[in-house]
């Protein structure tokens, strides 16, 4: 099986070869708790989805491209039919929660039924994160020894943050409501998104 290869990520690559290094790019750095983080135990393991790597699987002929993936950066990647690609992930999860019905669970949302089904290793577009970055650094550390391992590192609230800032340009496509249905105007909503407590219910929600 074929899969993605990015050998230009240089360009976001930070070296961390002593303790220190690692305390103070990773712990110390976390102090607004606004990152989460992935840590896997080779360096050369393509951080991608399992499902992805199932469609890649099922699909083997397909036509690989040069694609800019920014940064002027081009990387080969797979073309892919995205309907086909969102309607088989969901099927895996329909599929998954007639299970649950038919053992008796009670309803679960789309969110907790992807979730349990990563969790018992189907196919899923998840990648787990975490907000702490020791858990990842175990991960990344605690086996393939011969191997460098990697960690990523992500600002969580990066496109959060700029979908906040979009309601004052009143560029925004949709628009949201009152709880007494009342539509909010762009600068109202805009406040509503930017404050930290509704970034934070906006990210357990997704």
């Amino acid at each position: 099986m074929r899969l993605p290869s990015f050998e230009y990520r240089k360009w976001y690559e930070v070296e961390l070869n002593c303790i220190e290094s690692v305390r103070k790019r990773l712990i110390e750095q976390n102090n607004e708790n606004k990152y989460c983080y992935r840590g896997m135990a080779d360096y050369n393991f393509i951080c991608i989805s399992t499902f992805y790597r199932h469609y890649l699987s099922k699909y083997p002929n397909l036509e690989w491209v040069k694609t800019d993936v920014g940064f002027e950066s081009n990387v080969f990647l797979p073309q892919i039919n995205k309907n086909l690609y969102k309607a088989e992930a969901i099927d895996i999860l329909d599929v998954f929660n007639e299970k649950l019905d038919e053992l008796g669970s009670k309803k679960l949302s789309l969110n907790s039924v992807a979730y349990l089904a990563q969790h018992y290793g189907l196919p899923t577009n998840l990648i787990d994160f975490t907000a702490d970055p020791k858990v990842a650094l175990y991960f990344a550390c605690s086996s393939h020894f011969e191997t460098d391992c990697v960690v990523y590192m992500y600002d969580i609230y990066s496109y959060i943050n700029k979908f906040s800032s979009l309601f004052f340009t009143g560029n925004i496509p949709y628009r949201m409501s009152h709880p007494d249905g009342t539509l909010m105007s762009n600068k109202e909503a805009g406040k509503k998104h930017y404050s930290l407590d509704q970034k934070k219910d906006f990210l357990y929600q997704s």
